[in-house]
C-alpha cells in the first residue's frame, strides 16, 4: 500500500476520532496529546476527534473559522466578520465581545484575550492535526473550555532530511469573484539530528459574493472579499536525547470588506440573501496577530518537565461595523502566559501530572461612532442619530494550579483518574464614554474603575474499563468554567432603566458540570470503529449577552440563569472494502432553561422551558472516501474520491443587540454537499478538483447582534496543486 493511499484511508478514521491501526496493518495509530501526554487516540477515555491535514483539505477547511463545518462537536455561534469567529458546542453559546466557551490553542499558545471570545484567524496550512475535545476540560485546559477545546497543532521541524512543498489553488465562486491561494513550506536540517528550522508562508484571497446596492457613492458588487496571510517559523533544537527546545513565531493578518454578513431585520423581508439593501457604508475589518512561544522539555528517567512561555498580541481595526453606522474601533490585546508541568512516566500503575499556569492579559479599545442606527425596531428615524466616543480597558491576571493522578487496577483493565484545578483571576475594568442614549440626552462620562477577583475550583473524575483488547467504556464527570466579566456604564444604566435591581457592573463566573457515558472500540474484525458518548450537563449562572433598549452597539452581559443539557455524540467509521471507507458523525441535543433571571424574559429571547440559543439540536456529517491505485502512462498513481453531506438543524441564534422582545432571529436548517477528486504521485505531486456547497445553499448560518446574519459561501469549483521537493 502506498504512503498516500494509506494516509487517505486514515483520513476518515482520523476524522472519526478513533484509531486507524486496526483497519490496516500498514497504518499507524493516531497519536494525540489531549491529556498533556502522548497517547494513542483509542486509549483516551473522553470525547475526542483528531483531523489531519488531508482530512482538512478534503473538507476544504482552509481557515479556522470553517472548523465547525468539519465536526458536529462545534457550531459557529457568531461570525462578526472574517476576522472574528466565535465557536460554541454542546448547547453552550458565547456572546460577541465576551470570553469564549470553547478554548483555542495554536501549538503551545493559548489563543486567549481578556474579554474576547474569538477563535484564531490563521490559515490551516502545514498542519499535523487538529484535536477537538468535547465537553468541559477545566482541569487540564483551564478557563473558557466549558464546551470543549480546539488544539491546532502545526508540523514540527525534522532534523533528518530536507523537505519542501508548494501549494497553488484557484476556484470560481457562484455569483462572485474568484478565490486564489498559494502557500509554501521549507524544512531545513541545520545540524543533522540536532537543529532544524521549518518556515511556512500562506496567503489566500477569498472573492466577494455579497452585493450592496444602496451604498453611499454607488452600488457595490461582491463587496465582502477577504485576504488572509500567515507567516510561521519554527526552530527545534535537541542537543541531547533528554533535552529539546522548540521556538515558534507566527504572524497572521486578515483584511476583509464587511464580511459574509447581511442585515436580517424583524418585519423587513429580504428574499435575496446575497444582497443587503440596508447597508450604506462599506465596512472594513483588519486583524493582525503575532505570537511567540518557547517550549523547553527535559526528560528524566521516570518523568519529564515541560515549560511553555508564550506571548500573543492582536490588533483590530473595524470601520463602519453595520449598515448606517459610520464609525471606527481598534481593539488591541496583549497576553503573556507561562505553564510549567511535571508529567510522570512511571513503570507502576500510577501516573500523574502537576503544574502551574500564569497569564497576564490586557485588552483595550477606542470606538468612535457617528451616524444613525437603522436596526432599532420601533424608534423614529430622527431619534436614532447619535455621536460618540468610547474608550475601555480590561486587564486580567490569572494564576492556577492543576493536577491529575491516574491508577490502573484489575491487571490494567480499569483505570481511575482524579483531577483538580484551582483558578484565580484578578480583573479590572475602566471606561470613558460620551455616547448619549438613543432616546435621551444624557452622557455616560466614566465607568469608574471596577476591580474583582474571580475564583473557581474544578474537578475531573474518570473511570475507564477495557471490555476487551479492542473495546472500552468510560465514565467522565468533569466541570468547566469561565471567568467573570464587567459591563460598560451604558449597559449598567440601561439595565437599571429596564427595572433590574441587581448590580451588574461585575458578572460572576459561570460553570458547567457534565457527566459523560462513553463507549468506543473496533468491531467486525476491525472494519467498524465506533464512538458513542451520552452526556448530561448542567450550566449554572450562564453568562449571556442581551441587547437592552437604548444601548446602541453595547451588549449587556448577565448571569442569565441555569440550563439542563442532554446530548449524544456518535461517530461510526466503516471500512466497507479495501478501497471504500464510510463515516457518519453527529450530535443530538436536548436543552432547557430551568431558571431565567428575573426580568430577562421581558427583554430577550430567554424563557424558562425554552431551548438553548446559538446551537442546533441536531447536526451530522455523512462522508465517504474511495481510493485505488492507477497506472497512467507507465506511472503509478493514487486516485481518491471524497464526498460529504452535512446537515445543520434549525437554531434560534444569540440574543443580539436591538432585537425587540419576543422577536427571534431563527437560522433555518441547511444542508451542504462537498466533493473532492485527487490524483497523486507519492512524494512528488498531488492535484485535486473540488466542489464545495454543490447545491449553493444561501440560508443564514449564524447571527451577530441579532440582526446581522452570516451566510455560507456560495458554490465553489476549484483546482489545487501541490508539489513536493
Amino acid at each position: 500500500m502506498s504512503k498516500f493511499r494509506a494516509t487517505t484511508i486514515a483520513i476518515a478514521v482520523s476524522a472519526a476520532g478513533y484509531s486507524a491501526a486496526s483497519l490496516s496493518n500498514d497504518l499507524e495509530e493516531v497519536v494525540v496529546t489531549a491529556q498533556k501526554r502522548s497517547q494513542a487516540i483509542s486509549e483516551v477515555p473522553t470525547s475526542i476527534q483528531a483531523i489531519n491535514e488531508y482530512g482538512l483539505e478534503n473538507s476544504n477547511i482552509t481557515q479556522v473559522r470553517y472548523l465547525a463545518e468539519a465536526t458536529p462537536k462545534l457550531t459557529t455561534a457568531s461570525n462578526f466578520g472574517q476576522f472574528a469567529t466565535i465557536l460554541s458546542g454542546r448547547g453552550l453559546s458565547a456572546s460577541t465581545g465576551f470570553d469564549p466557551v470553547v478554548a483555542s490553542y495554536v501549538d503551545d499558545v493559548p489563543y486567549a484575550y481578556a474579554g474576547q471570545g474569538w477563535a484564531p484567524t490563521s490559515n490551516l496550512y502545514d498542519i499535523d492535526r487538529v484535536e477537538i475535545l468535547g465537553g468541559p476540560q477545566g482541569t487540564l485546559w483551564g478557563q473558557g473550555s466549558m464546551a470543549g477545546t480546539v488544539r491546532i497543532l502545526t508540523n514540527d521541524p525534522t532534523t533528518e532530511e530536507f523537505e519542501a512543498n508548494i501549494d497553488l489553488s484557484v476556484a470560481s465562486v457562484a455569483d462572485g469573484e474568484m478565490d486564489y491561494s498559494y502557500s509554501g513550506m521549507v524544512n531545513i536540517p541545520i545540524v543533522e539530528d540536532v537543529l532544524a528550522a521549518r518556515l511556512t508562508y500562506s496567503t489566500t484571497k477569498l472573492g466577494g459574493f455579497l452585493d450592496y446596492p444602496n451604498m453611499v457613492g454607488g452600488a457595490v458588487e461582491d463587496g465582502n472579499d477577504a485576504d488572509y496571510e500567515d507567516i510561521r517559523a519554527k526552530v527545534l533544537w535537541t542537543p541531547t536525547d533528554r533535552l529539546s527546545v522548540k521556538a515558534t513565531y507566527w504572524e497572521s493578518e486578515v483584511e476583509s470588506q464587511i464580511a459574509d454578513r447581511i442585515a436580517v431585520i424583524p418585519g423587513v423581508p429580504n428574499e435575496d440573501l446575497r444582497a443587503d439593501p440596508t447597508a450604506v457604508a462599506l465596512g472594513v475589518g483588519t486583524t493582525e496577530s503575532d505570537a511567540l512561544s518557547v517550549t523547553i522539555n527535559y526528560e528524566f528517567d521516570n518523568f519529564e518537565i515541560v515549560n511553555t512561555y508564550s506571548k500573543l498580541e492582536a490588533t483590530q481595526e473595524q470601520v463602519a461595523l453595520a449598515g448606517g453606522i459610520d464609525g471606527f474601533a481598534d481593539p488591541d490585546s496583549d497576553t503573556t502566559s507561562n505553564e510549567i508541568r511535571l508529567v510522570s512516566n512511571l513503570e507502576g500503575p500510577i501516573q500523574f501530572i502537576v503544574g502551574h499556569y500564569y497569564q497576564d492579559s490586557d485588552t483595550s479599545a477606542s470606538i468612535r461612532v457617528r451616524g444613525f442606527d437603522p436596526l432599532i425596531p420601533g424608534v423614529p428615524f430622527e431619534n436614532r442619530l447619535f455621536f460618540g466616543f468610547d474608550r475601555w480597558d480590561l486587564t486580567s491576571e490569572v494564576s492556577s494550579f492543576f493536577g491529575e493522578v491516574s491508577m490502573e487496577m484489575m491487571d490494567g483493565k480499569m483505570e481511575v483518574t482524579l483531577g483538580v484545578r484551582d483558578f484565580e483571576d484578578d480583573r479590572s475594568y475602566i471606561q470613558f464614554s460620551d455616547v448619549p442614549f438613543v432616546e435621551g440626552d444624557g452622557f455616560i462620562e466614566l465607568t469608574p474603575l471596577t476591580e474583582e477577583t474571580f475564583d473557581s475550583t474544578n474537578y475531573r473524575f474518570n473511570v475507564k474499563y477495557q471490555l476487551s483488547d479492542d473495546v472500552m467504556m468510560f465514565f467522565n464527570s468533569a466541570s468547566g468554567f469561565r471567568s467573570g466579566n464587567f459591563n460598560a456604564g451604558i449597559s449598567v444604566a440601561a439595565a437599571a432603566g429596564a427595572g433590574f435591581d441587581q448590580d451588574i457592573r461585575a458578572i460572576q463566573p459561570d460553570e458547567v458540570i457534565s457527566h459523560d457515558f462513553g463507549l468506543k472500540g473496533d468491531f467486525a474484525d476491525g472494519r467498524l470503529s465506533a464512538e458513542l458518548v451520552y452526556f448530561m450537563s448542567e450550566w449554572e449562572d450562564a453568562q449571556q449577552g442581551v441587547g437592552l433598549p437604548n444601548t446602541g452597539f453595547f451588549t449587556t452581559l448577565f448571569n442569565a440563569g441555569d440550563m439542563d443539557i442532554n446530548g449524544l455524540e456518535y461517530n461510526f467509521t466503516l471500512r466497507a472494502t479495501d478501497s471504500l471507507t464510510l463515516n457518519l458523525q453527529g450530535t443530538w441535543l436536548d436543552t432547557e432553561w430551568t431558571r431565567v433571571t428575573d426580568g430577562l424574559a421581558e427583554v430577550s429571547l430567554l424563557e424558562e422551558g425554552g431551548e438553548a440559543l446559538g446551537t442546533p439540536d441536531n447536526q451530522y456529517i455523512l462522508s465517504g472516501t474511495y481510493t485505488r491505485p492507477m497506472n497512467v502512462f507507465g506511472k503509478n498513481l493514487d486516485f481518491t474520491a471524497y464526498g460529504a453531506y452535512q446537515y445543520h438543524g434549525e437554531k434560534s441564534d444569540a440574543i443580539g443587540n436591538q432585537i425587540a422582545p419576543g422577536v427571534g432571529a431563527v437560522n433555518d436548517s441547511y444542508k451542504r454537499l462537498n466533493a473532492r477528486f485527487t490524483l497523486a504521485e507519492t512524494d512528488n505531486w498531488e492535484a485535486s478538483l473540488y466542489i464545495d456547497n454543490l447545491t449553493d445553499e444561501d440560508d443564514t448560518i449564524a447571527m451577530a447582534f441579532g440582526t446581522i446574519g452570516t451566510v455560507p459561501r456560495p458554490r465553489q469549483i476549484g483546482l489545487t496543486y501541490r508539489k513536493y521537493f
